[in-house]
């Protein structure tokens, strides 16, 4: 909303009818609840390369790297797993369930 409001497309002042249009540009622009959910069980279970439902590191990597805009760098991603493995109460070295995965992202 605000970032709508600061490109100037609407006055900071607005009317009800203004309000309503903006809900309706934001509601068409927002994705479904639960879609980013589905997005990243699809993606870690294509990843998923013996179909087994858990994501060693590189398989993760792989998935990561195939949904951001640009790939993480070796420090980034280490940090993200070992959050996700504290997370998910996970010792190193085990695979992650995918189920673990989809809930820490």
């Amino acid at each position: 909303l605000q970032a709508l409001i600061s490109e100037e497309m609407f006055d900071k002042n607005f009317d009800l009818p203004e309000f309503l249009a903006l809900m309706v540009e934001i509601g068409h622009t927002l994705p479904a609840p639960g879609t980013e959910k589905k997005e990243l069980r699809k993606a870690f279970k294509a990843a998923d390369s013996d179909k087994d439902g858990y994501l060693t590191p590189d398989e993760l990597r792989q998935a990561m790297d195939g949904m951001a805009a640009e790939p993480l760098g070796d420090d980034e991603f280490q940090v993200m797993l070992d959050e996700c493995r504290r997370d998910a109460e996970i010792e190193e070295g085990e695979p992650i369930k995918i189920d673990a995965a989809v809930r820490f992202f």
